[in-house]
């Protein structure tokens, strides 16, 4: 049995911006109006079907031998868990490494939604997890809210009240918040796979692996060099390019940890430079399309007409209007053309920074050196200044960070 949702289903959410029961509005200068959270005593049926395992002789083949001690998590999984969990597949990877080319490619498929970037496991697990563990009521209602007035929970097209109608009767946990935003999502866009993409949830691979056992990972990696030259220039980038590097560098040594930790049918690798060479584009995707467990369809590569991605169900982009500035390149043909960009964007200075950084994990992931690393005394001094330069805006950022937590505390308790 496939888990499946006609366009007639009684339990179908519609999308209905004006809908105001349990929904935020933000207006220019105002904050989110305040919801008040009424539990339900049961919640709507959960569809259940059969797991479907997808081979991956072919993977296990090309990748080597690996410690899968961690597969046997899987086999203790709870009978609670749902076909869904088992279709729940999460794009990571370092950021500007082609994660969202990756999203719009795999969501053309006609059984596959990957809605806008939810940073859930990041930002908003621990904060819910905490609360349920206190036992406080409150606590639990504030962790919601606090989730609800964020950018993330709007840029999900789902309203609050079938969410919490959905989420009532629930064990209070982030595992089962995030089960039920998924399930939501699975609904509205009539699909039985549903993916997410943040890229920063290549931290928290472990966690989200013991909260959905199933669940399977492809993390994108590029060139650090091709991934520095780009990031540096985004709004909303902090650090030179020796700050960047190191984040690269962490992220791509627990990558490698968790390919060696984690089973090949759970966990695979995009290499971007091979996503986007014309003759291996196909192949790379009927791969990716195999591990996923769901046949290739050519309309995946189809870019004539894709226009920030909009699901022909939902009407929902892959990204919200307010990142369109720097993915909007992500709905473009497919081209190599971004490959090596750094040459004409850094300099030789920035380029031997970055590959001393990154040089073991260069090595490993086969990205050639350009440069011997041997600095002269001016890219010494240069290259203090920029540490002195991250340090000074990394205080900055985390004093800025308390101030606004004590401000909120403090408000909270005049209140």
């Amino acid at each position: 049995m496939v888990f499946r949702h006609s366009t007639g289903n009684p339990h179908k959410i519609t999308n209905n911006h004006h809908r105001h029961a349990l929904r935020f509005h933000r207006c220019p200068g105002n904050s989110p109006k305040k919801v008040r959270i009424v539990p339900q005593t049961e919640p709507p049926p959960n569809p259940t079907d059969s797991p479907q395992s997808p081979s991956s002789a072919e993977l296990s083949a090309t990748r080597g031998s690996r410690n899968v001690e961690s597969s046997a998590m899987i086999s203790s999984e709870s009978p609670a868990l749902t076909t869904l969990d088992r279709r729940l597949f999460f794009i990571i990877g370092a950021p500007r490494s082609g994660t969202t080319l990756l999203q719009t490619i795999l969501s053309t498929h006609s059984r596959i939604f990957i809605p806008p970037e939810t940073e859930f496991f990041m930002r908003f697990a621990p904060q819910l997890d905490a609360a349920a563990a206190s036992g406080d009521n409150l606590k639990w209602q504030k962790a919601l809210r606090n989730w609800f007035r964020s950018d993330r929970w709007i840029d999900q097209h789902i309203d609050t009240e079938p969410f919490l109608q959905r989420l009532a009767g629930r064990e209070r946990s982030a595992r089962e918040a995030f089960r039920t935003l998924i399930e939501l999502h699975a609904l509205n866009a009539n699909v039985s796979r549903i993916g997410e993409k943040s890229p920063h949830h290549c931290r928290h691979v472990q966690t989200i692996h013991n909260m959905f056992p199933h669940a399977k990972f492809i993390h994108i990696y590029r060139d650090p060099r091709d991934v520095v030259a780009s990031r540096i220039r985004m709004p909303w980038s902090h650090g030179s390019h020796l700050a960047v590097a190191r984040e690269w560098d962490r992220i791509a040594q627990q990558h490698l940890r968790d390919i060696r930790d984690l089973p090949p049918s759970i966990y695979t690798s995009v290499r971007f430079e091979t996503l986007v060479t014309e003759s291996q584009t196909e192949i790379e995707v009927r791969r990716t399309c195999e591990f996923l467990g769901e046949a290739f369809e050519p309309r995946m590569l189809d870019r004539a007409d894709l226009k920030e991605h909009v699901h022909d169900e939902t009407n929902q982009p892959a990204f919200s209007d307010r990142e369109k500035p720097w993915k909007i390149r992500a709905s473009a043909p497919i081209t190599n053309c971004r490959i090596g960009t750094f040459k004409k964007s850094l300099s030789p200075r920035k380029v031997a920074g970055i590959e001393r950084i990154c040089a073991r994990s260069m090595a490993k992931l086969q990205y050639a050196p350009l440069s011997d690393h041997k600095s002269r005394l001016s890219w010494k001094i240069c290259d203090a200044a920029d540490y002195a330069s991250d340090f000074a805006s990394s205080a900055g950022r985390s004093a800025a960070k308390r101030i606004r937590f004590v401000k909120r505390t403090t408000d909270s308790r005049a209140r």
